[in-house]
């Protein structure tokens, strides 16, 4: 499946998320700063606006990765949005804007300012880390999307959205609420309703199904293992679970090569547990 063009200009309750979006493409694109709509609008916007779901969590602000070249590039155009008139602003918190509606507007640059480990290190001292891998991935096969207003945005495939949910899960899972983990469970637990089960009996319909594995005892960590693969995928990332005895590695491509093992946090298997081998079909960025 191709990045899709959504339209969402009728949902009139998205109308104040559009107009502050399009205050900040109003800064960003005369500087060519490509905007993608991640975190949990992106999630609201598929799993409720797209596909009638309940998404369970409530959000109160908008994440925009913003793919700027250099960290004074990053200053210029949070200046810019402040200069507008539209944003307000703490100067030592750089990432975070209040939008003229009420609404909080956080910002998360990505591309020129990574390292070579896919990590940016906030200014002026860098004390601040933040892990940015898979930013470029969700960019790269993006969906367009019409707001309220005509507004043109791009928003992160669901796919994309699942592995930005994986990093960010490892990244501050000790500072933060689980809120990470609900939506990648959200996302995981709802993937055939949200659009894919036609794709299960058409694209998957010669597949063979394993059956599933008891474990031998409940002492033991068996796993039952759930598998659709898709036969053009080309790559599959290893096994999120590493602990399950029965898990088979396979090589990951250069856009996954951190073992998706290094992003879950945490080291000991729950109780029951059982192990998804996701495939990404609809987004060969991520296969």
């Amino acid at each position: 499946m191709k990045p899709t063009s959504l339209d969402f200009s009728r949902r009139t309750e998205l109308a104040v998320e559009a107009q502050a979006i399009a205050a900040v493409s109003a800064v960003a694109l005369p500087m060519e700063v490509p905007l993608l709509i991640v975190g949990a609008f992106a999630r609201d916007l598929h799993v409720r606006y797209r596909f009638g779901k309940d998404p369970q969590r409530v959000t109160e602000d908008v994440d925009l990765a913003v793919a700027v070249p250099s960290w004074p590039a990053f200053h210029t155009l949070r200046q810019g949005l402040m200069a507008s008139g539209e944003f307000s602003g703490q100067p030592a918190v750089l990432h975070s804007l209040r939008h003229a509606s009420g609404l909080a507007v956080d910002l998360v640059p990505f591309s020129g300012v990574e390292s070579a480990e896919r990590r940016i290190a906030w200014p002026p001292r860098g004390e601040f880390v933040m892990d940015v891998f898979g930013f470029q991935e969700a960019q790269a096969r993006a969906h367009s999307i019409q707001l309220p207003g005509n507004v043109p945005a791009k928003l992160s495939s669901l796919p994309a959205l699942a592995i930005l949910k994986l990093v960010t899960w490892r990244d501050r899972h000790f500072s933060a609420s689980r809120k990470d983990a609900h939506d990648l469970m959200l996302i995981i637990g709802e993937y055939l309703a949200l659009g894919n089960e036609d794709r299960l009996w058409s694209e998957f319909a010669n597949v063979p199904l394993e059956p599933v594995r008891r474990p031998a005892s409940r002492q033991s960590h068996g796993c039952q293992t759930h598998r659709l693969r898709a036969a053009r995928c080309r790559r599959v990332a290893p096994s999120a679970l590493p602990w399950c005895s029965n898990a088979q590695a396979s090589s990951a491509s250069s856009a996954v090569r951190r073992p998706v093992q290094s992003l879950l946090p945490f080291a000991s298997p729950p109780p029951k547990c059982t192990r998804y081998i996701l495939d990404s079909a609809d987004d060969e960025s991520f296969c």
